[in-house]
């Protein structure tokens, strides 16, 4: 990109720089009759100007405005005029600007002239620059310390992880600027080595800071508004803090005072000293010695129901003493349970503390853990351990049986047709174990197992609690399996925990057996001190015959067909009888529920027959048809829709 065009200078100011003489405090400064403070604004000829276009002045102000110097206005024939003023060119006007320069303290005034003007376009002119500088006639001896004794040399002492405060006192109050009070603006300078020490901030009681500005050798704090300040208080107090972790020395001085205020400062402050202190940087650190730092503390394997101890121990290896009070993220089977010295007792440097830790554990699985070892005072210091171990147990088999005599190979159960037996469910021990003369029972356990079963020997006809302590729950699956749950056991034993009920009915076969399998674990929020494994047990099943008859075999007998099958309202059963009988039919959902039931009271011959059933009452899926009349047991299948 181009731009393309001719330079032109709007006006001129000329002079463009005026430098007052030394001056008194509250005196407007002498002036030159000869040479008097006046910058003339005139539009340039065209050579500089070729445009030749009237300008609008519109205000004039001072930056910074300090209220030091002021300005009057007169035109090209040196009559008073007030803004706005129109330049015209070719020399027809200039505008007049004459300086005064009335100092408020000791100390050098600049200011750039602020010319604002909005023709021929939106701009302020800072050409011309005003220097003066104040003098007071009173001189004002007075020195900042940093401590209120005036000791030849200061020192302090820091923690690397602590905040230095530096304390600032004035020898003396500082002087009025009104009858009424004393109102002061300080710039000052703090001077140390930044790679060091880093001032985070700076309070003062007396007004408020403005800016604290840190360079590469230290840092400029500007106070504004002190009011009444006087020496028994603190004007200020700079807080460093360390930028290393490590011993060290540094030096903090104050120089470089700069006093201004709004009223009127008649001493001459120039003179006013600082101080200079220096800085001990000491560390506070602590650190495992045994076993090392980031090292292993192993408690190896502990039996459950015993505990073991191990010892730790940690060293001041810095410069202050500490309070070693502190071991985090310890696992709940590990404690501390002792601090030699006591955990309160500070610890000198080079001076150490034993922990004696204990380890519990309450079931088997490993532990891994990373502790923490801290100190609090005089600021969070610490190191990093590993603690490992595992808890065992010596095997625990349990197994669940029906015969307490013979748990391994129960004795055979049974009856004949049309009986009722009851099958006692037991544990063929006391779950406890005795450990250093002393019985421990297990408490709030629990376990699953399930028992199946022939279902054309045995018919189910419920199970009966029989536990003390503890909650037994049950779920029957059609036609032979049940789920038991025993839930929060205490203190078993080799006892009957609950009976199964059975009929014996008319089975496939003279003899066989009643299984019984555990589906888990033994599970437990106490402490699990035995390693429970959980057996289970086959008791055999046997019928005897009832009036000659041992096994019942149907000779053409039997569901023939299910129709119409997908079924819609009605479903019409066909089956053959070989004896007289009064059939009832059931209908079973996928999860084993009767859902439906149609009995035939009265005797049917021996022959075919169909019976129909009506579905209204079912919704649509797959349902389980069971067919019993007299001897006869057959069922089937069939779909349901809609």
């Amino acid at each position: 990109m181009f731009l393309i065009g001719r330079r032109a200078l709007t006006f001129r100011p000329q002079p463009t720089q005026f430098t007052f003489p030394v001056t008194l405090v509250d005196v407007d400064a002498a002036v030159n009759p000869s040479s008097p403070p006046v910058a003339r604004l005139t539009i340039p000829s065209l050579a500089l100007n070729p445009f030749q276009d009237t300008v609008r002045i519109d205000s004039i102000a001072f930056l910074p405005d300090e209220q030091v110097f002021r300005y009057t206005l007169t035109n090209e024939r040196n009559q008073l005029v007030t803004l706005p003023v129109t330049l015209l060119p070719n020399g027809q006007s200039a505008l007049n600007i004459r300086f005064d320069f009335r100092p408020r303290a000791p100390r050098t005034y600049r200011a750039r002239v602020a010319i604002y003007y909005s023709k021929p376009c939106v701009d302020v002119d800072t050409t011309i620059l005003l220097v003066g500088v104040g003098a007071a006639g009173f001189p004002y001896a007075m020195y900042m310390q940093f401590d209120s004794a005036a000791v030849a040399v200061d020192t302090f002492r820091v923690v690397s992880c602590d905040t230095l405060r530096v304390p600032v006192y004035p020898s003396r109050a500082f002087p009025k600027t009104s009858p009424q009070r004393s109102i002061v603006d300080l710039t000052c300078r703090f001077a140390y080595d930044t790679t060091k020490l880093h001032l985070e901030r700076v309070t003062s009681a007396y007004g408020s800071v403005v800016s604290v500005m840190e360079d590469a050798l230290g840092a400029t704090v500007q106070l504004a508004n002190l009011l009444n300040v006087d020496s028994l208080g603190q004007l200020m107090v700079a807080h460093f803090t360390v930028r290393r972790q490590q011993s060290d020395t540094a030096t903090i001085e104050l120089r470089d005072f700069d006093f201004n205020t709004t009223e009127i400062l008649r001493y001459d402050l120039s003179t006013t000293r600082g101080d200079r202190a220096i800085v001990f940087i000491e560390t506070a650190a602590i650190a495992l010695v045994a076993p090392p730092s980031q090292g292993v503390l192993s408690f190896d394997s502990v039996r459950v129901l015993d505990c073991e101890q191990r010892q730790i121990t940690i060293r001041n290896t810095g410069d202050v003493p500490v309070l070693i009070d502190s071991i985090l993220r310890l696992p709940p089977t590990v404690r501390a349970i002792a601090f030699v010295p006591d955990r309160t007792v500070p610890r000198m440097p080079g001076e150490e503390t034993t922990v004696t830790l204990e380890y519990c554990p309450r079931d088997f699985s490993p532990m891994d853990t990373l502790a923490i070892v801290a100190s609090t005072v005089p600021c969070w210091r610490d190191d990093s351990i590993r603690i490992v171990g595992r808890g065992y147990a010596p095997p625990f088999p349990l197994r669940i049986t029906t015969d307490a005599a013979n748990p391994t190979t129960p004795q055979a159960r049974g009856g004949t047709l049309g009986d009722t037996v009851s099958i006692p469910l037991l544990l063929d021990r006391d779950v406890a174990a005795t450990y250093r003369g002393r019985t421990y029972w297990l408490e709030d356990f629990s376990f699953g197992f399930r028992v199946r079963w022939n279902h054309t020997m045995l018919k189910f006809l419920g199970i009966t609690p029989r536990i003390v302590n503890g909650v037994v729950r049950d779920s029957f699956d059609f036609p032979n399996q049940l789920r038991v749950s025993i839930e929060h056991a205490t203190a078993m034993r080799a006892d009957t925990f609950a009976l199964l009920h059975f009929r014996i009915t008319v089975p496939d076969t003279a003899a066989d057996v009643l299984v019984i399998e555990p589906t888990g674990p033994v599970q437990t929020d106490s402490l699990l001190f035995l390693d429970v494994q959980l057996l289970g047990s086959t008791t055999p099943i046997v019928t005897s015959g009832k009036c000659g008859t041992t096994i019942a075999r149907s000779s053409g007998s039997g569901l023939q067909s299910i129709e119409p099958n997908p079924a819609d309202d009605v479903l019409r059963i066909r089956f053959a009888l070989s004896q007289e009988a009064s059939p009832e039919l059931r209908v079973y959902s996928t999860r084993g529920d009767c859902l439906l039931t149609r009995a035939i009271p009265q005797l049917l011959a021996p022959g075919t027959h169909t019976i129909e059933l009506p579905l209204e009452r079912l919704p649509a899926g797959v349902y389980r048809l069971v067919l019993r009349a007299g001897i006869l047991h057959d069922e089937g299948t069939f779909v349901r829709v809609r």
